[in-house]
């Protein structure tokens, strides 16, 4: 997710934990723990994207796109960022304790709870949340090599903030901090009415939302609003996920229907943002012995949105750089056929056997596509962030015969189904 999400998650934590001590000790807990509460939250919520400076430490490209949600977007690194954002929050407490003789230091019950905090700001408002995209992360290395991948929400989402904002403004004692956060609200609306990729029937029901949002938080008493809150970014969390999950399954279908005798390696799905019955949809195919990746938009329930609505023009979703063609796939009630590629899969298990630079890409890219660029190279890259005719951040100029291999980090490669011993 974007770092204002995450940040917006963090600070919900620590608002939750003040309001759920102060409920189970019956009195309100120092000023001082909701202040590192709040603190501990925002910074844990951010800190496994450290990873941004591989660059600065001379990471190349390849080396950049693999190093992020890698490490540091782990269980184990995780939870030991929490443990160093905690103890900078007891020390930032005990150093103002010094500084103002009437206030406390912090005290057992104090420092469990600041644990808490921290603990589900990493491993929840972060890594839970980044996997709820179509990127991946490596939550269980080194016990595991291999990409998640939630396919759920995409990358920024206004319901999020509408869920989370109006509650923190009421609760952030700072007047800075209050005109921060309904900045950052205004600004999403903003957003979602301009950027093509919100329809304008999703636009208008985030603004009513929002207002809603607002409205209740001014109405109800700190624990209730914190709690609606959360409660309204749980459910935000898992509308979309119910939606994507039906997308998935149309789309399964409409392949078996179009190609019985191809077999489903991977379906991808984005939401469109602030609409959850709507999907942009990759599969990865193996039909023949050719691998065939194709684009649709696919609606979560037809009855309601057709999928005509749910699709975006061309020029919205980008010029991929592999040469696409129209897709000869049937429209169906739930699904539009848009682009399609294919090659023979022979050609990927070569460029996963025989090309270490070919391979380091194949690390990363889920859908993978490829294109001759001359007689001594080729373009290799991920048909998920393939969206213009150059090449992108997923996209990567690779020698036939590579001089040196790259130095990666040995992510097993997501299509390990079609290279298989060559992973």
């Amino acid at each position: 997710m974007d770092n204002v999400t995450h940040t917006l998650a963090g600070l919900l934590a620590g608002e939750a934990a003040a309001r759920l001590r102060a409920r189970r000790d019956g009195a309100e807990p120092p000023a001082a723990f909701r202040t590192a509460a709040w603190l501990a939250g925002a910074v844990a919520a951010n800190l496994p994207d450290a990873d941004v400076v591989a660059p600065l430490l001379g990471a190349d490209r390849l080396q950049t796109l693999l190093h992020h949600r890698g490490y540091t977007h782990t269980v184990v690194a995780a939870a030991a960022g929490a443990a160093l954002v905690w103890a900078a929050a007891l020390a930032w407490w005990r150093a103002r304790a010094r500084r103002l003789t009437e206030a406390a230091p912090p005290g057992p019950a104090d420092a469990r709870w600041l644990l808490g905090v921290a603990l589900v700001a990493s491993l929840v408002c972060h890594l839970g949340l980044d996997w709820t995209n179509d990127y991946g992360v490596h939550v269980w290395w080194p016990a595991s090599p291999a990409w998640s991948y939630g396919d759920a929400v995409f990358i920024i989402e206004p319901w999020l903030w509408v869920a989370a904002v109006p509650a923190l403004a009421r609760a952030a004692r700072r007047r800075a901090a209050r005109v921060a956060l309904w900045g950052v609200l205004v600004l999403g609306l903003a957003l979602a009415w301009r950027v093509p990729l919100v329809g304008r029937g999703a636009a208008l029901g985030v603004t009513f939302g929002a207002v809603a949002s607002a409205w209740a938080a001014a109405r109800l008493g700190p624990g209730r609003r914190a709690g609606l809150a959360v409660s309204l970014w749980v459910a935000v969390e898992l509308t979309f996920a119910a939606g994507m999950r039906a997308a998935r399954a149309q789309v399964a279908a409409a392949v078996a229907a179009a190609s019985p005798g191809a077999r489903l390696l991977d379906v991808v799905t984005t939401p469109a943002p602030g609409n959850p019955l709507c999907a942009r949809v990759l599969t990865a195919e193996l039909d023949g012995g050719r691998y065939r990746v194709a684009t649709a938009w696919a609606a979560a329930a037809p009855s309601l949105v057709s999928p005509a609505r749910c699709a975006l023009p061309e020029r919205v979703v980008g010029t991929a750089t592999a040469d696409f063609g129209t897709s000869p796939r049937p429209r169906t009630p739930a699904v539009v056929w848009r682009r399609q590629w294919e090659r023979p899969a022979a050609e990927l298990r070569a460029l996963g056997a025989g090309n270490c630079a070919a391979h380091a890409v194949l690390r990363f890219a889920r859908v993978p596509v490829w294109t001759d660029a001359g007689p001594d190279s080729l373009v290799v890259g991920d048909a998920r962030y393939d969206r213009e005719p150059g090449l992108g951040f997923s996209e990567f100029a690779v020698a036939r015969r590579p001089g040196a291999c790259p130095t990666v980090p040995a992510w097993r490669p997501p299509r390990s189904d079609v290279l298989g011993a060559s992973d």
